[in-house]
Formats: C-alpha cells, sequence, structure tokens
C-alpha cells in the first residue's frame, strides 16, 4: 500500500551536506578517530577531520 508518506532519497551535493567536525591532534585518539569517521560517513554525512 502506498499512502504518499515515503520519502524519496535526496541526494545532496557537498555544499548541502551537514559536516561534522572532529578535532584532536593526528596521533591522539587515533582509533577513535576512526571509529567516529566510519559513524559519520555511515549516516551519510560528511566528516571534517583536524
Amino acid at each position: 500500500m502506498v499512502t504518499g508518506l515515503e520519502r524519496t532519497p535526496v541526494i545532496r551535493t557537498p555544499d548541502q551536506r551537514i559536516r561534522v567536525f572532529v578535532s584532536s591532534t593526528l596521533r591522539e585518539l587515533a582509533e577513535e578517530r576512526e571509529a567516529v569517521r566510519s559513524a559519520i560517513e555511515r549516516l551519510r554525512l560528511a566528516p571534517v577531520m583536524f
């Protein structure tokens, strides 16, 4: 049954995507930074690693 409430996927251009900023030094918390990056990407958001 189609109710009209289903949403079609929206393809966002890079300037429309939510960016999530992750900050720490490159060596500090390296494993945690990678886990965070993966989680952000699975949410289809754009990780910005600092």
